[in-house]
């Protein structure tokens, strides 16, 4: 990822920001005081105010760590949480979404997987021409499995090699990627909860959504 700040940066920080208000969405006021306790939210200031310029992959690299790890902490304490993440996808429903590519551009900075150069997440369209949403890289897992002992701080020194542009990424556009294996399987918490946040927030605008396993379809 690009030296500079740019646009892409800009949304990356928007989806961290988001993800951790889903946090807490789900936690009652007594876990989410002692949630940030152990781990504070990300602030909500301007990026330019609080972006290390000179490591801004890294900076927003343990970004993700914090809110991954405060989001894994909320899917193990909070009760309730498929209805409550429903119901903030309600909150913020668009009511009308005219094709693939509107829903994919709505539905993006709701979508936290990784940086963009991870490519943990490919949005297609499958022959029918519906929106997939195909996870590459299980990038939460590791969260999961052991809430709060990930150290964002140990972050802060990965780079990116690929030099990609600071105003776009390939990763937030609908791109050329195999249809989905339409057999079921069970899915982690984490994708049983964006299944829940998906469908409240496409309830207006008629788009339904199918999970598979880790991975989506919306028609």
């Amino acid at each position: 990822m690009s030296e500079f700040l740019g646009p892409i940066h800009y949304l990356m920080y928007e989806k961290i920001k988001f993800q951790d208000r889903l946090t807490a969405c789900l936690l009652d006021q007594d876990h989410l005081a002692l949630l940030n306790k152990s781990l504070a939210p990300v602030p909500l200031d301007d990026l330019a105010d609080i972006l290390d310029q000179d490591n801004i992959h890294g900076f927003l690299s343990a970004k993700i760590d914090q809110v991954e790890s405060r989001l894994a902490y909320a899917i193990l304490h909070g009760k309730d949480i498929y209805q409550k993440a429903y119901a903030l996808g309600q909150t913020l429903a668009p009511d009308q979404l005219d094709g693939p590519q509107e829903v994919f551009q709505a539905i993006n900075p709701l979508l936290l997987d990784a940086m963009p150069c991870d490519q943990a997440l490919l949005v297609s369209l499958d022959s029918q021409g519906r929106l997939q949403l195909n996870s590459q890289l299980d990038c939460h897992e590791k969260y999961a499995a052991s809430p709060l002992t990930i150290d964002p701080k140990d972050s802060l020194d990965k780079s990116c090699q690929g030099d990609h542009d600071h105003h776009d990424h390939e990763s937030f556009h609908i791109q050329e990627g195999p249809s989905l294996d339409l057999q079921d399987e069970e899915g982690s918490p984490y994708y049983l909860l964006r299944e829940y946040l998906l469908k409240g927030f496409l309830e207006k605008s008629g788009h339904k959504v199918q999970r598979i396993g880790k991975n989506f379809i919306i028609s």
